[in-house]
Formats: C-alpha cells, sequence, structure tokens
C-alpha cells in the first residue's frame, strides 16, 4: 500500500518529499547564514589585523634590503679608500679626507 493513502498518514509522500526539500533549504540557509556572520565576526577582522602585520612586516624588510645595500656600498667605499692609501705616498691617514656623496667616493 503507497503511503498516504489510506494507511493513516496526513501526507502523501509527495507532498511528504515536498516539506522535505522545504526543510533542508531552509536548513542549509540557516546553515550559509551562520556561516556568514561567522566570517564577518571572527574571519574578516582577523584578515584585517593579518594583513596589517604583513604590510608592516613588508615595510620592515623594505628597510633591512636599503640598509644592507648601504652597507655594501659603504664596504666599497673603505675598500677603495684603502686601496688608493696603499697606492699612494700618503702614509697618514690623518691627511687623507673623502666626501661620501650618494654612494660614490669624492677624494
Amino acid at each position: 500500500m503507497a503511503r498516504g493513502s489510506g494507511d493513516g498518514s496526513r501526507h502523501s509522500s509527495k507532498e511528504f518529499s515536498g516539506f522535505w526539500r522545504y526543510d533542508m533549504d531552509n536548513y542549509r540557509q540557516a546553515k550559509v547564514q551562520k556561516f556568514e556572520e561567522f566570517v564577518d565576526r571572527r574571519l574578516k577582522p582577523d584578515l584585517v589585523s593579518a594583513i596589517a602585520e604583513r604590510d608592516k612586516v613588508f615595510e620592515q624588510q623594505k628597510i633591512f634590503s636599503d640598509l644592507r645595500r648601504n652597507i655594501e656600498n659603504l664596504e666599497k667605499i673603505v675598500l677603495q679608500v684603502l686601496e688608493l692609501w696603499s697606492t699612494s705616498d700618503l702614509k697618514c691617514t690623518c691627511k687623507l679626507m673623502c666626501q661620501i656623496h650618494n654612494g660614490y667616493l669624492w677624494i
């Protein structure tokens, strides 16, 4: 005997499956809405703070990179000065004057 055809149930199987589908759609919609609220409430603020931290790290990385490049340029300049001093007749460093400007050595 088919469901809902005289066995005492209130709904036919077609009505029941429609109700079940409606109930599942509501359940899914509620779950999606709950997840969206979680994303908005918890994950988005965390993402914003993580991006801000990342930007700080990138800025520090740029500063350290610039410092490294400046140190390397200064090392080159010191080597040039030492080479000039060693090849010249000038043996007193107090008489050697140089100006460092934009990474270049001016003697």
